[in-house]
């Protein structure tokens, strides 16, 4: 994957010293203060703000003034301009992304173990057991079949795949054999005191 990263510095705000006068060209009204504010960005979204930067020039001759060229009343001004203009908010949008995501991944994690208990609580034909097997760390499915009393049989899905986001690419019903059935009492359908696979999720069919 490639990503897209570096900095950016736009600018923020300009203020006109309208009452000074330039010590290049000794026009007055003509010098303008601008703050600029450097960000790091990822794919262009800002990320978080590094620095700002505030430069001088006169309209009037173009001369950019650094503060060494400014008297002391006009450095003042200048500097407390610079010291008052805030990062803009938007700087920090990749953090405020990064949190919303975090979050909705928490609400997210926490609503399927929900939707999980309530599933192995209430099993129906067809529920869709997604594991990852404890000895080679490779994930795959089972398919509730048949329900008989206190007992659930499972059909074990034929393959396996070493990435968890690609389990759906398995989870095909030409995968199933729908024999030798796996028989599991309804109280272990949790899977914890199963030392060879750890359940992952359960999504029911047509979910």
């Amino acid at each position: 994957m490639i990503f897209f990263y570096g900095t950016r510095h736009p600018h923020i705000k300009s203020k006109a010293l309208e009452f000074e006068t330039c010590p290049k060209c000794g026009q007055q009204g003509g010098i303008v203060s601008s703050v600029y504010g450097r960000y790091a960005h990822l794919f262009w979204i800002p990320v978080f703000p590094l620095t700002k930067k505030t430069y001088t020039r006169c309209a009037h001759c173009n001369s950019e003034l650094s503060d060494k060229q400014l008297p002391e009343d006009i450095g003042r001004e200048v500097r407390q301009f610079s010291k008052s203009v805030r990062t803009p908010i938007w700087y920090f949008s990749g953090l405020f992304l990064l949190a919303a995501l975090i979050i909705f991944g928490i609400y997210s994690s926490k609503m399927s173990e929900k939707e999980t208990a309530e599933f192995m609580a209430n099993p129906q034909i067809g529920d869709c057991y997604y594991f990852q097997y404890t000895d080679d760390n490779s994930y795959s499915t089972m398919r509730i079949e048949a329900i008989e009393g206190d007992s659930v049989y499972f059909d074990v899905n034929k393959y396996a795949i070493n990435k968890y986001s690609k389990i759906d690419d398995i989870n095909k019903e030409e995968n199933f054999a729908k024999e030798d059935l796996y028989p599991v009492a309804k109280t272990d359908l949790n899977m914890k005191k199963n030392e060879k696979i750890i359940l992952k999720k359960v999504r029911r069919r047509y979910q």
